[in-house]
């Protein structure tokens, strides 16, 4: 039997070793300062929101931060919905007054307030403008459960592409109610997105809107004091429901949703857009042509929709009036390379050839990369909002 030959470690392995391990615990230690910088920075700009009903008692509690020394904070729509009044509690135990919403937006679920800080500056936060790639170490610092200044870090698992919304990141670290508004920075302190536990069922999924919703939100002040009814509570917590199964790719369960509050709101352009997109992917032609029509009532001078009701027009078979739908938005826009590309494949349909090049052509000079990607993808409904 042969003997099994130990390993001997010789003094030039021994240091090899030694070295390496010098060198992962150096790297450890400077990850761990890094986060501790980060959270240093970050915290002091952070808030707990409160939120109270008439009779002054608590409503709810939500997470925010500021984005300007001014005394700008921005938190979910939701943790706003039903409140009579506000207050904002930073991390040195200092209580500020919200008084106005400067801008909401129940799409991205996102609200602007202004807080009444008594003329002094406080600590803001940088946004992080393009967007968050996979992969990146971010950081959550909310109050989730009314536990203030609570820290869970992950990475950035995924950046889903959402029909009629855009970009939303999906991330590892918790989110948990409480912790709706909360500021997601990246390593360099930059919110990259603001967490919405609005978009849970369970802690599987933890959806975070990305900061340049925030830089696209419309200024709109007006008072604190919402005091919503019943009614309009009830219409808002079915659309948020109607968007979270949306968000999830779950068209089939969304649209339900939809359906219903447009019963209460028949003039949300972009509930029309979301239920004709649900419709369009379910492959039910006449109520996504419907919905479009209903979208350019609201919205007529909305290039998207002419050309989404193009696209719904082609589905059935109807070129001509698809050709005429992709005109129009041409008019609208004349840089839309994907109306141009859907214009060609119409005309190709009625064989009109020459026309249908031509406006190959110009899809082409104005998209060289991807126009070929655009009409193999079959024409694809896309937003109207």
């Amino acid at each position: 039997m042969k003997k099994i030959r130990r390993l001997v470690l010789t003094p030039m392995l021994t240091a090899s070793l030694l070295v390496s391990f010098l060198l992962i615990a150096s790297e450890v230690s400077a990850q761990e300062n890094q986060l501790k910088d980060v959270i240093k920075r970050v915290m002091p700009a952070t808030v707990l929101v409160m939120t109270y009903d008439d009779s002054e008692q608590i409503l709810f509690q939500g997470s925010g931060f500021f984005v300007s020394e001014r005394g700008e904070v921005i938190t979910n729509y939701h943790v706003m919905s039903g409140a009579n009044s506000a207050v904002v509690k930073l991390p040195d135990g200092s209580i500020y007054k919200a008084t106005d919403v400067l801008a909401e937006d129940i799409n991205s679920d996102l609200i602007k307030l202004k807080v009444d800080t008594g003329g002094s500056k406080v600590q803001c936060l940088p946004l992080y403008k393009t967007l968050v790639e996979v992969g990146e170490k971010v950081v959550v610092i909310g109050s989730p459960q009314g536990l203030e200044s609570t820290v869970s870090d992950g990475i950035v698992s995924a950046v889903r592409d959402v029909k009629g919304f855009g970009s939303i990141i999906q991330i590892t670290a918790p989110i948990s109610p409480g912790s709706s508004g909360s500021a997601v920075v990246n390593m360099k302190g930059e919110v990259v997105g603001v967490a919405s536990a609005q978009m849970l069922e369970g802690q599987n999924l933890n959806f975070v809107v990305p900061a340049v919703k925030i830089t696209e939100l419309k200024e709109k002040k007006q008072a604190i004091a919402r005091k919503e009814d019943t009614a309009k509570k009830q219409a808002d917590d079915i659309y948020s429901k109607a968007l979270y199964y949306y968000f999830e790719g779950n068209y089939e369960k969304a649209l339900p949703f939809f359906k219903q509050y447009l019963k209460t709101h028949p003039d949300s352009s972009d509930a029309w857009s979301y239920a004709g997109i649900c419709y369009f992917v379910l492959g039910l032609d006449q109520e996504t042509l419907q919905a479009c029509k209903q979208v350019i009532r609201l919205k007529p001078d909305l290039a998207e929709a002419h050309y989404n009701l193009g696209v719904a027009y082609g589905k059935l078979g109807l070129n001509q009036e698809a050709l005429q739908a992709f005109k129009q938005a041409i008019r609208l826009k004349p840089d839309y390379a994907d109306a141009h590309y859907n214009l060609g494949v119409a005309y190709g349909k009625l064989g009109l050839y020459q026309e249908a090049l031509q406006a190959f052509k110009q899809a082409i000079r104005l998209r060289p990369d991807d126009a070929e990607a655009h009409y193999k993808s079959g024409g694809e409904l896309l937003t109207a909002s």
